[in-house]
């Protein structure tokens, strides 16, 4: 009787155990060491369970591309995701240190913007703070506007680029992930084919 791919697959697994576990135990503890250390995006809220369904999708798909394709150059396409997992991070990286503030004694992060709003100018200006001053760098100083706008963002710069700040780095944070689980599942596919006759 013939196998099924879903019998192919279930053997696969059974085949190579050790190398699946240690590729979702680092997909897994990834994840962990970036919330331990404080790194994961603000926003959306329940980032790391969203991450952890997009990488098991992304891990699926590579096992499956990379083990039914035997004409794969599976070294040239591990060096290309693994220079766009540490493109993806230093940008990522970047993104969270310039556009995330952590809200003085709280443990809560939030994303700045680009661009104040005509209300923030008019505070600014009838305090005599330079305009200059705040908006030569972008998110620029903002501190003192940002307390007294009792932390939301949206009140200080243009919600328009609070949210596009938002988008980037959620985008970042699962493109590097996705490269991740991408290398993690050919990496385990190839061994898997290398090691069967």
């Amino acid at each position: 009787m013939p196998k099924s791919s879903l019998d192919s697959f279930i053997q696969s697994i059974k085949d190579v155990k050790k190398l699946i576990a240690i590729a979702v135990s680092g997909l897994i503890c990834s994840q962990v060491i970036a919330l331990l250390a404080g790194i994961q995006p603000p926003w959306p809220k329940g980032i790391l369970m969203l991450t952890s369904m997009i990488e098991l999708l992304v891990l699926m798909m590579a096992w499956h591309f990379s083990s039914v394709s035997e004409k794969m150059n599976t070294g040239k396409i591990l060096v290309i995701l693994f220079s766009l997992l540490c493109i993806f991070s230093l940008a990522y990286i970047f993104m969270y240190s310039l556009f995330v503030y952590n809200i003085p004694e709280t443990s809560t992060d939030i994303v700045l913007g680009c661009g104040l709003t005509h209300d923030s100018q008019l505070v600014l200006s009838l305090n005599k703070i330079d305009l200059k001053t705040i908006t030569d760098t972008c998110p620029g100083e903002f501190t003192r506007i940002l307390s007294s706008a009792e932390f939301e963002a949206t009140r200080v710069w243009t919600p328009w680029t609070v949210k596009l700040n938002q988008v980037v780095i959620f985008a970042l944070w699962l493109a590097a992930f996705s490269c991740l689980a991408a290398f993690m599942g050919i990496f385990v596919a190839y061994h898997k084919r290398q090691k069967s006759p």
